[in-house]
């Protein structure tokens, strides 16, 4: 066994009551922290301060979610703002949007679909296709893109 992959079963506990500080599911957060350390275990120097390494991923993945989840919400109050002013022409609307999503590639229709429509998680999304938490959260990402340029 690795000195991360120690580290991760041996300050787990302390971890997640760090986590539960950031956010309202530190089982996903940790989750999330052990992840990003055993993909970038490379990174990591033997013999330096492992638990730091790991402190310091965790403040990140909660940094990267909070970001996320304001730029959601903004989205969510810009999209509000235009179904207010477009009330009044909902089928130009309604075929505007539609054409948009059918121009997108089918895997970031079908993520953004799933996501932002029927409120699927990114975890659940990652085992309904079978693709990693990262080409979801790209596919997602991409095609919010995609949707803001058009």
């Amino acid at each position: 066994m690795t000195e991360v992959r120690r580290a991760l079963v041996c300050y787990r506990g302390e971890l997640l009551r760090r986590a539960a500080r950031f956010d309202g599911d530190a089982e996903d957060l940790v989750q999330d922290v052990a992840e990003r350390a055993l993909t970038s275990e490379h990174t990591y120097k033997a013999g330096t301060n492992v638990r730091a390494w790991l402190h310091e991923i965790l403040a990140n993945v909660a940094a990267d979610r909070g970001r996320r989840a304001t730029c959601e919400l903004r989205a969510l109050r810009r999209m509000a703002r235009v179904s207010e002013t477009a009330s009044h022409q909902p089928s130009i609307l309604m075929r505007s949007m539609e054409a948009r999503l059918a121009a997108l590639p089918k895997g970031q229709r079908r993520t953004l679909i799933l996501t932002a429509i029927y409120g699927f998680t990114c975890e659940e999304v990652e085992r309904m296709h079978n693709v990693r938490r990262g080409t979801v959260l790209s596919r997602a990402a991409r095609a919010r893109e995609a949707l803001r340029a058009a």
